[in-house]
C-alpha cells in the first residue's frame, strides 16, 4: 500500500468535476453509435468495481477531490484486453498533482484524489474511488517500481535469481531475462514467478525460445487450446521490431501508409503546399522499398557466452548529399575463436528532405 506523492497540499486543488461529467457526457454519447465499444467499455470498469480497485465513493465529502476524465481505447487485434478504459491523470484544475499506478493499493486516505464519474447500477451517474495505482498517470511508473524494489529487499533472499532480471532487465511491467541453458533459464524464471507471487503480482504474457520453459512456468495459467508462436510475433521495447521465439530471430513491423505527406522544410514549402512530382515519386519510392524490411530477420543470440569479450566498432560518413553508416560486433570467445557480424546502412540521399537512417 502507498500513499501518493503530491507536489503541494490538496487543499489547493481546484474543481475538477465538470471537466469530467463533460467527458463522460462525451463517452455516453458514443455509446450509443457503438454497441460494441459500449459493452467492453461496460464490462471493464464492471470488472474494476469486481475487483474493488474501485469502490462507490460515499456522499458526503471530506477531504478535496480530483476527477479523473476517462475514454477508452479499443484493440480489436489483441489477445487479452480488446478494451483498456485510460484514467487522465493530466487533467488540470487550478494546481497539477502527481498520482498513481494500477494493481498496487493506494492509501485510503488518499482516495478522494482519485475519483471518477460513472453510472451505478441505478444508471444514475455516481462518483467512485479508484483504490489502487492508476496507469496514466506521473506517479504510477515511481510507485510501482519502488513497490517492485521493496519486494526485492523483503523476499529477494529467497529467490536469488530472480534479482538480475528484476532490478537489470526491467522496462517499466516488462522483465527481460536469459541464460545459457535451459536448466538455468527454468529455475530463473521459476525464482522469478515465486519473488513477483511474493508479492501478489502474478506475471503474464511469457515468451520464450525453450518450449520447455515456457510450460512450466505458465502451465496453471495455459488456456485449454495449444499456443503456436509461428503465427504470433512478439513486440519487443524496441518499436518495430518483431521476435519469433520459436525460430528466435527479430524481424522487423513494417505500417505502410497510404497518404503521402505534403510538405518538406528543404523544399522550403508551406504547409499545405503539394510537393512537385518529382520529389513526390522519389518519396514513394523509398517508402515503398521500406517494405522491403519485412524479409530482414536477424538471429537474437549472435553466440554470446559467459566471459565472451564483445567489441561494437562503428564507421560512419555524411555530406550534403547522402550519408552511410557501418557496425561490427566483434565477439571473441577464445584466444583462437573469433566471430564477427556485421549491419550496415547504404547510401541515402537527403536531398528531398530530412530523411536519416541510423545504424541498425
Amino acid at each position: 500500500m502507498v500513499r501518493l506523492p503530491l507536489k503541494s497540499s490538496s487543499n489547493l486543488l481546484g474543481s475538477s468535476r465538470q471537466r469530467a461529467f463533460r467527458c463522460l457526457q462525451g463517452q455516453l454519447r458514443k455509446f450509443e453509435g457503438n454497441q460494441e465499444y459500449c459493452q467492453l467499455y461496460k464490462d471493464f470498469l464492471t470488472e474494476y468495481e469486481q475487483l474493488e480497485h474501485m469502490k462507490k465513493a460515499p456522499s458526503d465529502i471530506s477531504h478535496p477531490r480530483y476527477y479523473l476524465p476517462h475514454h477508452g481505447i479499443l484493440k480489436p487485434d489483441s489477445s487479452s484486453t480488446k478494451m483498456r478504459v485510460v484514467f487522465n491523470g493530466s487533467s488540470p484544475t487550478s494546481t497539477d498533482i502527481t498520482k498513481m499506478y494500477r494493481q498496487i493499493m493506494v492509501h485510503p486516505y488518499n482516495w478522494d484524489l482519485q475519483c471518477i464519474l460513472w453510472r451505478n447500477s441505478e444508471d444514475e451517474i455516481a462518483t467512485y474511488h479508484l483504490t489502487t495505482v492508476t496507469y496514466g498517470t506521473k506517479a504510477a511508473p515511481f510507485l510501482a517500481i519502488r513497490v517492485l524494489l521493496q519486494l526485492i529487499e523483503d523476499e529477494g533472499h529467497k529467490y536469488p535469481l530472480a534479482i538480475p532480471p528484476l532490478t537489470k532487465g526491467r522496462y517499466v511491467d516488462d522483465i527481460y531475462g536469459g541464460a545459457d541453458t535451459k536448466e538455468e533459464l527454468s529455475e530463473i524464471a521459476i525464482d522469478l514467478k515465486n519473488l513477483c507471487m511474493a508479492g501478489g503480482l502474478p506475471l503474464a504474457k511469457w515468451q520464450s525460445n525453450s518450449p520447455s520453459t515456457l510450460k512450466m512456468v505458465t502451465e496453471e495459467e495455459m488456456i485449454p487450446s495449444p499456443i503456436s508462436f509461428d503465427d504470433c510475433p512478439t513486440s519487443t521495447i524496441l518499436l518495430g521490431l518483431l521476435w519469433y521465439p520459436q525460430e528466435d530471430y527479430f524481424s522487423f513491423k513494417i505500417n505502410s501508409s497510404s497518404s503521402g505527406s505534403v510538405e518538406l522544410w528543404l523544399q522550403k514549402l508551406s504547409w499545405d503546399e503539394p510537393l512537385s512530382p518529382q520529389v513526390t515519386e522519389r518519396w514513394c519510392n523509398i517508402r515503398e522499398d521500406l517494405k522491403s524490411l519485412i524479409n530482414v530477420r536477424a538471429p537474437r543470440w549472435v553466440g554470446t557466452q559467459e566471459n565472451a569479450t564483445i567489441e561494437l566498432h562503428g564507421f560512419s560518413d555524411a555530406s550534403q548529399l547522402a550519408m552511410a553508416a557501418v557496425l561490427y560486433l566483434i565477439l571473441l570467445t577464445n584466444e583462437h575463436s573469433t566471430e564477427v557480424h556485421n549491419s550496415h546502412c547504404p547510401p541515402t540521399d537527403n536531398n528531398i528532405g530530412s530523411l536519416e537512417e541510423e545504424p541498425q
